[in-house]
């Protein structure tokens, strides 16, 4: 699964240094067009590429599943400290080019903080992901992913220099987005 995903961590950074380039070239509003326009044909192909899913084992199949699984405490849980922990992980994505602006660094650095968090996510899933299953830590490192995250954010504010920026949108993700 970590290899499947790795495309996302990979077209992290691809768009966000290319992105930081068509800015620069284009503008914003003509930049998303791009992107949008690059993302709908990828979508096309990867329709075409997938093979049709077979069918369910067992009448009801996911829904079934999700019901019973629903019932379990641990389950409702897990799901919900998976909601709240990954609304806050999105704000990086968000801010982070802004706050690298805003300690007077360029806007290719500031693109380049989001490439650094593909760079990260796609470490993650390549040598965390297999890491937890070989050595069946799978609860562990999740439970280590979400402590690291909260970890990082206290430290971001602390975080003024190029080195230490990059290191903290690193280490952000790098162990988090392989659960």
């Amino acid at each position: 699964m970590g290899l499947a995903a790795l495309g996302a961590g990979l077209g992290s950074i691809v768009v966000s240094i290319g992105g930081g380039h068509l800015i620069q070239a284009f503008g914003w509003r003509r930049t998303l067009q791009i992107i949008g326009a690059v993302g709908t044909v990828l979508l096309f192909v990867a329709i075409l590429l997938v093979e049709k899913r077979p069918a369910p084992r067992k009448p009801g199949g996911f829904v079934a599943v999700s019901r019973k699984l629903s019932k379990i405490r641990n389950y409702r849980f897990f799901v919900a400290s998976f909601a709240f922990w990954q609304t806050g992980f999105m704000v990086p994505y968000t801010f982070l080019p802004y706050y690298a602006s805003s300690l007077g660094f360029d806007p290719t650095f500031a693109a380049f903080t989001l490439a650094m968090i593909g760079i990260g996510s796609s470490v993650g899933r390549v040598v965390f992901g297999p890491v937890a299953d070989y050595f069946k830590l799978r609860l562990f490192t999740f439970k280590a992913a979400v402590l690291l995250t909260a970890v990082c954010m206290w430290v971001w504010p602390v975080c003024t220099t190029q080195p230490s920026i990059l290191a903290f949108t690193f280490l952000y993700v790098c162990l988090p987005f392989n659960t």
